[in-house]
């Protein structure tokens, strides 16, 4: 419900039913986002129970863990507060609690991408110093918008119009009236990061033929698909926030955020499951070769003629 029924029976206006639209477009795509999130977790169980908790505990293993779990237990707080139809001071108490716990989704979908970059390149000190002032550019930046920054969206813009609502929040220069660019550009800051990153995974791969091997060549291909699906996420809630209709900002925020960790594990897990497969595929064939090498040399000490069983 969106509160309509706290008004009078008179129709709603224009500027209700474009915010009762907005509200309820932008609710669809929060359910939608975490129910693809548990599919995705549900669907690779399996996996992660061999190729993650029965292994030892490692950077890539906590990162995972943050990813995978961070967004599956904290978004329904995140429901609780979007989707419920909730009084002013509920959501002056929640606002800032409620965006401040969104930081950590993007960052630890960007400590992956920039530790596997950092580590097919060869662990350069130049690399990962670059990488570290733009990830604490990133860390900075979201915690100023959505930790401080971020408040509870004027009550004349919305609920004086529909009632009682979600809590929504925006940045200060929108609620004062100004342009909403600011959660803009911190998306494009993040697309420009991964592209950087995936640019040096591609100019190494090139110089030192890194391709020509087969865990190579598929964290290359790997990396470029997720840059591509990350990159879109990114593009695509940026672009809301410069749409001249303002009630649609923020709606790419949860595909963004949710998704980016959806991507972020199965990156991980694709990688893993491909090393696996090496190392077994390695073994089976270094049997196999041991095989042919000690039946050889039993036909050659043997004879044909005193050994032929």
């Amino acid at each position: 419900m969106l509160g309509f029924e706290s008004l009078t029976s008179e129709p709603p206006t224009p500027a209700a039913s474009q915010v009762a639209y907005a509200i309820r477009t932008g609710r669809n795509a929060f359910v939608a986002v975490y129910v693809i999130q548990v599919y995705e977790w549900l669907l690779n169980l399996g996996d992660e129970y061999t190729l993650i908790h029965q292994t030892p505990w490692s950077s890539v293993k906590v990162t995972y863990l943050v990813c995978r779990y961070y967004p599956l237990l904290l978004f329904p707080f995140q429901l609780w507060g979007w989707m419920g139809d909730h009084v002013l001071r509920v959501c002056q108490r929640v606002i800032h609690p409620l965006f401040a716990t969104l930081v950590p989704l993007q960052l630890s979908a960007q400590a992956v991408i920039l530790t596997r970059a950092y580590v097919f390149t060869g662990r350069k000190k130049r690399v990962l110093v670059a990488f570290a002032l733009g990830y604490l550019t990133l860390l900075g930046s979201e915690i100023w918008i959505f930790g401080f920054d971020f408040s509870l969206i004027p009550p004349a813009d919305s609920r004086r119009i529909i009632g009682n609502t979600g809590c929504f929040g925006n940045d200060s220069i929108a609620n004062r009236g100004g342009p909403d660019t600011r959660p803009a550009l911190l998306f494009l800051f993040t697309f420009i990061l991964d592209a950087i990153a995936m640019s040096l995974v591609l100019f190494h791969a090139r110089r030192v033929r890194a391709v020509d091997g087969k865990l190579g060549r598929y964290f290359v291909f790997q990396g470029l698909l997720n840059f591509s699906l990350m990159s879109i996420l990114n593009l695509f809630t940026a672009s809301f926030y410069f749409m001249p209709e303002v009630t649609l900002n923020g709606h790419g925020l949860p595909f963004s955020l949710i998704l980016s960790d959806v991507f972020a594990c199965r990156l991980i897990l694709d990688l893993r499951r491909s090393a696996a497969s090496t190392e077994t595929m390695d073994l089976e064939e270094q049997s196999r070769i041991v095989r042919v090498g000690l039946r050889r040399l039993h036909d050659r000490e043997c004879g044909q003629d005193t050994c032929s069983s």
